[in-house]
């Protein structure tokens, strides 16, 4: 479970608008081509031909012109484009697209792919887990090593897909007061009242800038009080023999936390450290 004092360790909402602050990036975005084409003009009659509504007195009614069956359009595939993180890398390592049910990841497809806010599912067999958050496009995609080792066994984050036009901040003072909830390992770590695939933690900022962190991982859930200043979103954080790297973005109306630690010494199979994707309540 993630662990802030420690920066590592085992590892929905409503939409309320905040107002944006602090100093802001944009990020990568994919934007599609609202431009509509001119409407075709009616064709005008040549100079002193007769209107086609004009009938000779008696003759009959000419028969109405066979109208072809309408054929209904095949839509296209949805695409979608997400901004994406990686376990072990301390920025983002680039895009990922859905189309067509689809996944371009990392240099992989994975086909069987359906991604919604609140549900998602990913085919191939990579991933045995996926975590999304409700009404947010925002997931975490989860696995274990498949056998690799120490620690084989356990589910953990891979990757964080998000938006791709979330605008990055650098001001922590936007943080105060406001409560996020941690998706981490697709909530597999989740013991007691808390259920498995839910929120793995909870973080909360007051007025000062201080937290708290309540994690899930035993019965009864631990909290944490950490002093102000301690989240750093414009470098790292070393503590306790780990590295951790805290990215604000706003997205969709909210704030959420890309949270990144490793070994200092460099990530293992064994310990490839943890990703934690906070999104604001």
């Amino acid at each position: 479970m993630f662990a802030v004092a420690g920066c590592g360790g085992g590892g929905g909402s409503d939409n309320a608008a905040a107002p944006a602050s602090g100093t802001e990036t944009g990020a990568a975005a994919v934007a599609a081509d609202t431009t509509a084409a001119p409407a075709t003009q009616q064709a005008q009659p040549a100079p002193g031909a007769s209107p086609a509504s004009v009938v000779a007195p008696n003759a009959p009614a000419a028969p109405a012109p066979a109208v072809a069956p309408a054929v209904a359009a095949t839509p296209s595939a949805p695409i979608q484009d997400f901004a994406v993180y990686k376990l072990g890398t301390a920025t983002t390592i680039g895009a990922a697209r859905v189309s067509g049910g689809v996944l371009s990841l990392d240099g992989s497809q994975f086909p069987g792919t359906d991604f919604k806010p609140g549900a998602c599912t990913v085919g191939g067999g990579a991933f045995s887990q996926c975590a999304s958050v409700p009404s947010q496009p925002t997931f975490t995609l989860c696995s274990s090593n498949n056998g690799g080792g120490v620690n084989s066994d356990k589910i953990r984050s891979r990757y964080v897909l998000f938006d791709p036009n979330a605008v990055r901040i650098t001001d922590a003072t936007v943080l105060q007061n406001r409560t996020f909830d941690g998706y981490e390992n697709c909530g597999q770590d989740n013991v007691g009242a808390q259920p498995k695939g839910a929120p793995s933690s909870s973080l909360k900022f007051d007025a000062g800038g201080g937290l708290s962190l309540t994690r899930y991982d035993r019965s009864p859930a631990r909290t944490d009080t950490l002093p102000a200043g301690l989240i750093d979103l414009n470098g790292e954080t070393r503590n306790g023999g780990n590295t951790a790297r805290f990215t604000l973005y706003r997205v969709n109306g909210r704030y959420l936390i890309v949270a990144t630690t490793a070994p200092t010494s460099g990530p293992t199979l064994a310990d490839p450290g943890t990703l934690t994707a906070f999104i604001e309540r």
